[in-house]
C-alpha cells in the first residue's frame, strides 16, 4: 500500500508517510537536518542578502544523501528583494541542481513567465517542481512542454483548481502542505475529490511520480 507523500513542507513534525521538509538557508538552523528525514534546501527570494549567499557552506551541505532537492528558490515579484538579485540567485540554484543532479523546487509569485523564460534559456535536464501552483490554463499549457511538475496544496479557489486539474497530466502532479495549518491527508482528500478518484489511486499516482523524479525508478 502506498503512503502519503508531502512534497513540500516547512513543518518539522512527524507525519504519515514521507515528507520533504524544506530548510530555508540563512533562516532555519542547519542542525534540523538529521539522517532520519529527507529535505530540500535553498535560498528563498525573501531572504537573499547578497549574490554570494549560497556559494560557500551551502554547496557542501547539499551533498548530503538525504537532501534530495534544491530549493525552494525562484522569483517573487511582490517581495522587496531586487529582481536582478533574485535572478542571479535563481540561476545559481539551477546550476547546483544540474551539477548535483537533484530536482529544483520553485517558489513563484507573479513570475510564472519569468520561470518559463529561465527554463527555455538554460534548458535544464533535472525536473523542476512549481510548488503551491496556481497558474491559469494558458501558462500551464506552456509549462507542460517542458520537464516541469506541479505541486498543489491547500485549495483557495475551487474554480481555478478545477481548471488546472483538467489539464495537468496525472504523471506531472504532486501535493504539499507548505506552511499551511492543514494535514497532508486533508490535501489528498480534497484533490481526490476534485479528480473524482479514490484516495488510494491518488497515493499511487504521487508515489509513482515521486519515484520517477527523486528515485529515478
Amino acid at each position: 500500500m502506498n503512503c502519503y507523500i508531502n512534497i513540500h513542507t516547512h513543518n518539522y513534525s512527524k507525519t504519515i508517510g514521507k515528507q520533504i521538509t524544506n530548510i530555508l538557508y540563512t533562516v532555519d538552523p542547519i542542525s534540523l537536518v538529521n539522517d532520519k528525514n529527507i529535505y530540500s534546501i535553498g535560498l528563498h527570494p525573501w531572504h537573499i542578502k547578497n549574490s554570494n549567499s549560497i556559494i560557500t557552506s551551502f554547496t557542501e551541505i547539499i551533498k548530503r544523501y538525504n537532501i534530495i532537492a534544491i530549493g525552494e528558490t525562484g522569483i517573487d515579484r511582490v517581495c522587496t528583494t531586487p529582481l536582478i538579485l533574485q535572478e542571479q540567485i535563481f540561476k545559481q540554484h539551477i546550476d547546483i541542481s544540474e551539477k548535483e543532479k537533484k530536482p529544483l523546487i520553485i517558489h513563484s509569485v507573479h513570475s510564472y513567465y519569468d520561470i518559463l523564460k529561465f527554463h527555455k534559456k538554460h534548458k535544464p535536464i533535472m525536473p523542476w517542481i512549481l510548488h503551491g501552483y496556481n497558474g491559469n490554463q494558458e501558462i500551464t499549457k506552456q509549462f507542460l512542454k517542458y520537464n516541469i511538475y506541479f505541486s498543489l496544496g491547500q485549495i483557495q479557489n475551487n474554480n481555478k483548481i478545477n481548471n488546472i486539474l483538467n489539464i495537468i497530466p496525472r504523471d506531472r502532479l504532486f501535493v504539499e502542505t507548505d506552511n499551511a495549518k492543514i494535514s497532508i491527508t486533508e490535501v489528498y482528500s480534497n484533490i481526490s475529490l476534485k479528480l473524482n478518484i479514490v484516495e488510494e489511486e491518488l497515493k499511487e499516482i504521487i508515489s509513482q511520480n515521486f519515484n520517477k523524479v527523486f528515485i529515478n525508478e
